[in-house]
């Protein structure tokens, strides 16, 4: 969440589940959405140390934005950014490669 909340500085951030969080991306978060997914993605790809071990931490994002024609609710929205996420998720557990 703290890292997610420094990357996304003038967004509401909320976590919505175990490790799920929501992003109502405003003003020029939402100008920046791609340059600011980048970094997020970034720092999450480092590596953290904690108590001497290492940890990599991997993260599925999603995005999808209000469409007036399309969307009825914040519902309809939520749920084409939680297919986008899991879409991804998907796809970044078929690179992994186990030796």
């Amino acid at each position: 969440a703290a890292i997610i909340s420094e990357v996304f500085k003038r967004s509401p951030v909320f976590r919505i589940g175990g490790d799920e969080f929501l992003v109502v991306l405003q003003n020029t978060d939402l100008e920046n959405y791609g340059e600011l997914t980048e970094i997020l993605n970034s720092k999450f790809q480092s590596t953290f140390i904690d108590e001497n071990k290492r940890i990599s931490i991997d993260i599925a994002s999603g995005f999808a934005g209000y469409e007036p024609n399309r969307d009825m609710s914040f519902v309809d929205v939520f749920r084409r950014a939680d297919e986008t996420m899991y879409r991804n998720k998907r796809t970044s557990k078929s690179k992994t490669v186990t030796v």
